[in-house]
C-alpha cells in the first residue's frame, strides 16, 4: 500500500491498514529505511511517497500422528508442531508408516480428504492448521494350490489388507471332498478371515478321501 502527502510534515500516520497473512509494521519513507509510525513525525520538502512495511505472520502446523506405527520415532526426531511463515514453503514433512497401508500425504481433513499439503506447498492461509495422514490399504495376492488332479477355476485372487476374504474358490477332485484352504503351517482361511498379512500368501487345499 502506498500513501502520498504534500504537507510539509506529518504528525500522524494511518494505521488501519490490513493485509491477509501479514502484520503492519509502519510506513517506509522514500529512503526505504526510515520506518514511520503514529508516534513520530517526519519532515519533508515537496511530495513524498510512503510505502507500507509488512512482516509476514507465523502460523503453527500440527501433524496428527494418531494412526502412525512409527509415531514415537517421528516425535523423537521431528518437530511435529512447528511454526511456518505465511508465504513460505511448508518445507520438510514427516513420513509416517502404518501396517498394511500406504501413506498418501498430509491432508486438512481427518478422513484423509481436504486440501493436500506437500513440502513445496506455499503456506497461504492466515490461521493455524492441523494436518492428518491419508492412507490407502495395500492389496495382496493369494495363490491357490489345489494339488494334483484337482479342478480349480482360478489359481489366484487379490485381497485388501484388513478386509474379509469374502470369495474363495471351491475346487473339486474325483474321490475326495474339499475340506478348506490352509497355509503351509496349518492355519485355516475362510471367507470370514480378515487379511492381516503384509505380503502375498499361498493357500493349499485340504482333501478328505470320500468313503467308497
Amino acid at each position: 500500500m502506498i500513501a502520498r502527502n504534500r504537507v510539509g510534515y506529518i504528525a500522524s500516520f494511518p494505521t488501519d491498514v490490513t493485509r491477509r497473512g501479514y502484520e503492519f509494521a509502519g510506513w517506509l519513507a522514500e529512503d526505504g529505511v526510515t520506518v514511520l509510525t503514529a508516534t513520530n513525525t517526519y519532515s519533508y520538502d515537496g511530495c513524498m511517497t510512503f510505502v507500507a512495511k509488512w512482516n509476514a505472520r507465523k502460523y503453527t502446523i500440527t501433524y496428527d500422528l494418531t494412526d502412525a506405527t512409527n509415531a514415537a520415532d517421528l516425535a523423537s526426531r521431528f518437530n511435529v508442531r512447528y511454526n511456518v511463515t505465511f508465504g513460505d514453503y511448508v518445507g520438510e514433512m514427516p513420513v509416517p508408516t502404518k501396517t498394511g497401508y500406504r501413506f498418501t500425504g498430509w491432508y486438512t481433513a481427518e478422513d484423509g480428504n481436504g486440501t493436500l499439503y506437500s513440502s513445496d506447498t506455499v503456506y497461504s492461509i492466515s490461521d493455524d492448521v492441523t494436518l492428518y495422514a491419508g492412507w490407502t490399504a495395500m492389496v495382496f495376492t493369494i495363490y491357490f494350490d489345489a494339488g494334483e488332479g484337482a479342478l480349480l477355476d482360478m489359481d489366484r485372487d487379490y485381497f485388501t489388507y484388513g478386509k474379509s476374504l469374502e470369495n474363495l474358490p471351491t475346487p473339486t477332485k474325483t474321490g475326495y471332498t474339499f475340506a478348506g484352504w490352509y497355509t503351509e503351517s496349518g492355519e485355516r482361511y475362510t471367507v470370514a478371515t480378515k487379511y492381516t498379512l503384509t505380503d502375498n500368501l499361498t493357500l493349499y487345499a485340504l482333501w478328505v478321501e470320500t468313503n467308497r
